[in-house]
């Protein structure tokens, strides 16, 4: 618990991603382009890696000896998935001019790279 004292980004990010999770889980009509791939944007499944993302920021902070392996994964992942969001969003602002939070989101997309070059792991 200490090491998440220690490194308070990686509580402030996790707890993004979890919020931002149960956000899209809770809204199944978020996203309404591209129409091809909607149905997977605003699926739970979509929702749910955020959650997970969230949580294991979290618990490699907290349990830092049994889940160090773990975090290149998943900071490479929160990357990937944040990255994809904040495309995402940007077209959606562009393409429909639904104002949408992409430039909160691409800061902490580019936050994570950060993390992983700070961490004692990567």
């Amino acid at each position: 618990m200490k090491n998440l004292v220690k490194q308070p980004v990686f509580f402030i990010v996790g707890m993004e991603f979890i919020m931002n999770g149960l956000f899209f889980i809770m809204h199944d009509t978020y996203f309404k382009w591209p129409p091809q791939i909607a149905s997977i944007e605003n699926s739970d499944l979509f929702g749910g890696l955020f959650v997970v993302f969230g949580l294991g920021m979290l618990l490699i902070k907290i349990f830092p000896k049994e889940l160090r392996r773990f975090e290149p994964y998943i900071l490479c992942g929160a990357a990937i998935v944040q990255t994809f969001l904040t495309v995402i969003e940007f077209i959606h602002f562009i393409k429909l001019g639904i104002n949408m939070p992409w430039i909160p989101n691409f800061c902490i997309a580019l936050i994570i790279p950060v993390l992983a070059t700070r961490s004692d792991v990567v």
